[in-house]
């Protein structure tokens, strides 16, 4: 079993038994998938939404053939009190836009959780391949860093 982390802008599949782990996950959003013995993980960098997602989406159309065992979990889009409006309301967008894009691909209906991070908090989506399952992990504010989320 091999531990493969996606990295910020970066997309990866993997077959059972390996996992697939996100790392942290602030205002990035992470689009994981689960079909059969296969996973696919999008770690998307907020300023560049859908440039692995549509790589991924296209794969899941070509690679699943029965979509009603196709499972997606979204986590991240974390949003925070201290920064303006500006900054927030640009990740409320893309939250919406990863949804709109996962939709306009046909698989709205495989989402089977989306996570969204609250306000100072950090999250990880794992996929355990191996158990077919996927798995969050939340950490609090205080166990961030400072300069996780600069004042």
């Amino acid at each position: 079993m091999e531990i493969i982390k996606v990295e910020q802008g970066d997309y990866r599949k993997a077959r059972s038994p390996d996992v697939l782990d996100s790392g942290g996950i602030g205002p990035c959003i992470v689009v994981g998938a689960i079909y059969g013995k296969k996973g696919y993980m999008s770690h998307e960098v907020s300023s560049l939404i859908d440039l692995r997602l549509d790589e991924m989406l296209r794969d899941l159309k070509k690679e699943c053939r029965e979509l009603r065992k196709l499972e997606i979990y979204i986590a991240g889009g974390g949003t925070d009190s201290r920064e303006d409006t500006y900054i927030n309301d640009g990740i409320l967008d893309e939250r919406v836009k990863i949804l709109e894009l996962i939709a306009e691909a046909g698989l709205s209906r495989a989402i089977k959780e989306i996570r969204w991070n609250k306000d100072r908090h950090n999250q990880t989506l794992v996929l355990l391949l191996s158990e077919h399952r996927a798995e969050y992990k939340m950490d609090s504010d205080e166990d961030l860093e400072d300069e996780d989320f600069e004042e």
